[in-house]
């Protein structure tokens, strides 16, 4: 149920994301607007300049972020912005497509947009609702004679904790557990770089015909 909770929250903020990303696209400047209509016409032409370093930091370097934030203390406090950025992103590139192409733009979103940034969007959503319960625990960690010591400084009066404390071999086991997914998800992530490099310009050049 606790899981279940992390994971609406994940979702909501994805979707808030995109929603709000799209709607920013409507109002993107006409200088915008041409650079997305550039871009859309060296996809389609095959002379995009993607290479492996931009595709790595447009997708696994999103869940890798994710991940390593879920290890730090208050690293809670950054999981959910950088998967609103990272939706936000998705929604206003599919957005100015459809605002510079209209229904043609469809195509670009399904074939150049969608094949790494749906799966980038999905595993950082998984990927949320591991890490923001993991560093929250930390917290529940410090909890100390109704204070919560932050660096070894009292900081505030908290209830007495009810849970029992974590043994050491279940702490070690949930970090290693914690970071065998994250590895996974991680790797996962890698192929949106194919996506983005191989999969989604042979997509775009054998659909141009019918923009």
């Amino acid at each position: 149920m606790e899981k279940k909770k992390y994971r609406i929250m994940a979702l909501v903020t994805a979707l808030a994301g995109y929603a709000g990303g799209i709607l920013s696209a409507f109002f993107a400047s006409e200088e915008s607007r041409k650079q997305m209509e550039e871009m859309v016409s060296l996809l389609f032409s095959g002379t995009s300049d993607g290479d492996f370093l931009s595709a790595f930091c447009s997708g696994p370097l999103f869940v890798l972020a994710e991940v390593c934030a879920g290890l730090f203390l208050f690293g809670f406090v950054l999981i959910f912005p950088i998967l609103f950025f990272k939706t936000y992103g998705l929604g206003y590139s599919a957005g100015m497509c459809y605002a510079v192409l209209g229904s043609k733009g469809i195509l670009t979103v399904l074939f150049g947009i969608f094949p790494s940034g749906v799966l980038v969007a999905v595993l950082m959503v998984t990927a949320a609702e591991d890490a923001f319960p993991f560093s929250l625990s930390f917290l529940k960690k410090k909890r100390t004679a109704g204070y919560l010591l932050v660096d070894g400084i009292k900081v505030g009066g908290l209830p007495e904790p009810t849970e029992a404390p974590v043994t050491e071999e279940k702490a070690s086991f949930a970090l290693e557990r914690y970071l065998t997914r994250g590895l996974l998800l991680v790797l996962l992530s890698c192929a949106s770089i194919l996506a983005d490099l191989y999969i989604s310009p042979f997509l775009l050049n054998l659909t141009a015909g019918w923009m």
